[in-house]
């Protein structure tokens, strides 16, 4: 879906209509904290210290593996399980690591928060009407600073929400 805007240009297509509506009511919320609930998933703090706890779980059992391999020597039937027991603990540990890695990154950054509140400063002073009327590059660097990581959700050419972005990875 293109949205086309620029000077002298009022929003007119169901997704301007609707980016024009949501701007509307981030203004009339007088703050753009709103864009915040969408930008936090509650259930993240969560899943960040389950992976954490997962994943120092798994470097102890790493750990045992290599105490208990070392202890019962060097024989080649021993040696070769525990290594493969060592390997599959480091795979499983690397997954973590990533896992946590991607979901650390849903986080909104101090930085992301701090541009947002500089574009939502920067919309109110400038006003809508005004907004509406300032050429493409400025209307999509201040969509951009208001969303940051958060996307509008799309279904049958229809915009119905907000998310955040989903990186692929």
């Amino acid at each position: 879906m293109s949205v086309k805007l620029g000077a002298g240009h009022k929003p007119n297509c169901t997704a301007e209509k609707y980016v024009a509506a949501f701007l509307e009511q981030l203004l009339a919320e007088g703050s753009p904290d709103t864009l915040s609930k969408y930008a936090y998933d509650e259930n993240i703090s969560e899943r960040v210290a389950s992976l954490k706890a997962e994943i120092i779980s798994v470097k102890e059992r790493i750990n045992y593996l290599i105490d208990k391999q070392t202890e019962l020597g060097v024989t080649s039937a021993i040696s070769d399980f525990y290594s493969q027991r060592i390997a599959s603990a480091s795979e499983q540990l690397e997954i973590l690591r990533h896992n946590l890695d991607m979901v650390q990154r849903q986080t909104e950054t101090h930085s992301q928060t701090a541009r947002r509140s500089s574009e939502y400063e920067i919309l109110v002073k400038t006003g809508l009407e005004a907004f509406w009327q300032q050429d493409n590059t400025f209307i999509h660097q201040v969509l951009s600073g208001l969303m940051g990581n958060l996307r509008f959700v799309v279904r049958t050419g229809e915009i119905i929400g907000i998310e955040p972005h989903k990186r692929r990875g």
